[in-house]
């Protein structure tokens, strides 16, 4: 009985395992912000690595942020720089608040973790590095509050 008990409990972690690394995410980093407050000359730069060109990918942007955050949302401008060195560039707006004025995403204590897609159907042409940079575009400057900026790229899920 004990041994049909373990084999159970091992096969499940097993399973939970494999579909927990099941994950699409082709990369994920997160740049902390200095003394919570982004500059607009603080850029923040990715290295992203390519293994599979040709394929749909959808480009998410995250931020963590601190209660107390003033803004709806904020614009920011993203280009990336393909390993034959032409530059795309595209300008998204961050949503924080729902039209409530209530803070999106999960929270743990007074911490805010939000993720963002900003574009989806991306085809990369060319597998290989690419360079990617955000920049904040808002007319405020240093936009408070903001603690990290990440990127997260995946890919899409066919079916």
């Amino acid at each position: 009985m004990f041994k049909t008990k373990l084999s159970y409990f091992l096969l499940l972690l097993t399973v939970t395992f494999f579909v927990s690394c099941n994950s699409d995410k082709i990369y994920e980093e997160h740049n902390g912000i200095d003394n919570l407050q982004w500059k607009k000359s603080d850029v923040q730069k990715y290295e992203v690595n390519v293994a599979e060109a040709g394929l749909k990918y959808d480009i998410n942007v995250a931020v963590r942020f601190i209660e107390g955050c003033p803004y709806m949302n904020f614009p920011v401008n993203i280009s990336y720089i393909n390993p034959d060195g032409k530059t795309e560039v595209f300008k998204a707006d961050l949503q924080l608040r729902d039209e409530d004025e209530n803070y999106l995403g999960s929270v743990v204590g007074n911490i805010y973790d939000l993720t963002i897609p900003v574009k989806e159907n991306v085809v990369f042409d060319k597998a290989g590095i690419y360079k990617f940079e955000i920049e904040q575009t808002s007319d405020q400057d240093p936009l408070v509050f903001i603690s990290e900026v990440g990127l997260i790229i995946e890919k899409q899920k066919t079916e």
